[in-house]
């Protein structure tokens, strides 16, 4: 029988706490997901055998935090597939796989732990730094100064823990335009090198640029790695609390059709 003993689990998700209104007509105060958006649901009486229920959406009129009447899967710790998602871009891969198409394997199994400490930032036009005409599209002009530090590319040399067929876990302790970011080329090598499964993005890594170019050159690293049918897992969370390289990762998204993201719980099993 498989076994998980001598292995401990550490939580990947935060632990998330909603706003709630009560059916006693009380408000129960929560907090902010990952992407610092909050949770509202609405508590109901089950009229069959007087349970309780909560919907996720506002009351009425709307919340003081959040306004509209529904949430979207794109909350919380989430796994994005490219069907369903990308599929209307241009230039994207007919055979693009949608969550729900996708075996449940793709989403567990042995995971390279990439903790980027190392990566530090350089000043402004390094040829290895950000590159200006990322930052000046994917940042608002006056956030940066030409003399500011930014993050370095993130290359294969970077990644020597990731194994063929791997799952990647990447995060780093930088902030802002500190982030090493993830170049195209290096996605092209986890794809076609690696052969990764599956992309686990925490914070400290920059990868959503060039979100409003024309198509095709708009959020590369979305259209490469989705466009290859491995899908993406962010925001999580205490990726740098994992003491090994390598772990046994699992996070499954709902099987429902058609639904382009999905909630998850991911954890990462690392032994002891």
């Amino acid at each position: 029988m498989f076994s998980f003993d001598g292995m401990k689990p550490v939580d990947l998700s935060p632990r998330i706490k909603a706003r709630a209104y009560l059916v006693d007509g009380t408000i129960q105060e929560g907090n902010l997901d990952p992407n610092g958006k909050p949770w509202v649901m609405v508590e109901g009486r089950y009229p069959g055998d007087n349970s309780l229920f909560k919907l996720f959406r506002a009351p009425p009129g709307g919340d003081d935090v959040w306004p509209h009447e529904r949430q979207t899967m794109h909350h919380g710790v989430y796994i994005q597939g490219g069907g369903g998602h990308i599929s209307h871009w241009s230039g994207v891969p007919s055979d693009m796989k949608g969550l729900w198409q996708m075996p449940a394997d793709t989403f567990m199994g042995p995971a390279a732990v990439c903790n980027l400490t190392d990566l530090n930032p350089l000043p402004a036009g390094k040829p290895s730094s950000y590159p200006r005409e990322l930052w000046l599209r994917s940042f608002p002009e006056g956030r940066a100064k030409e003399t500011d530090l930014r993050g370095q590319a993130i290359c294969a040399e970077h990644l020597l823990d990731v194994e063929v067929g791997d799952i990647v876990l990447l995060t780093s302790p930088f902030e802002g335009l500190e982030q090493p970011w993830l170049s195209p080329e290096t996605c092209q090598w986890l794809v076609e090198d690696r052969k990764i499964k599956l992309l686990g993005i925490g914070p400290g890594i920059l990868w959503h640029y060039q979100e409003k170019l024309p198509a095709p050159n708009n959020s590369p690293v979305k259209r490469i790695m989705l466009g290859a049918n491995v899908p993406i897992v962010h925001p999580l969370v205490n990726i740098n609390s994992l003491t090994k390289t390598r772990v046994f990762y699992i996070s499954m998204p709902l099987r429902m059709t058609k639904m382009e993201a999905s909630f998850t719980r991911a954890i990462a099993l690392e032994q002891v």
